[in-house]
């Protein structure tokens, strides 16, 4: 599971509904998302967790991340 941006979920739950979906109810509806690995490739799940990390990251470590 993962805790991604609406609107990013809303995405990804349309690239690849097999592979993303919403969490029911309204931890869902905020953005929580599985993810099933055994379908997921690679590169998506990456950008995925991503996105994910720099939602909640404190933004010192974003901003370290970026650097590096």
């Amino acid at each position: 599971m993962l805790k991604l941006p609406p609107a990013e979920q809303a995405a990804l739950i349309m690239l690849d509904p097999a592979t993303f979906s919403a969490v029911p109810g309204t931890w869902g509806e905020r953005g929580s998302t599985f993810v099933q690995l055994q379908t997921v490739e690679r590169a998506d799940f990456q950008a995925a967790l991503k996105t994910a990390w720099r939602g909640v990251a404190p933004k010192r470590l974003i901003a370290a991340s970026d650097q590096g």
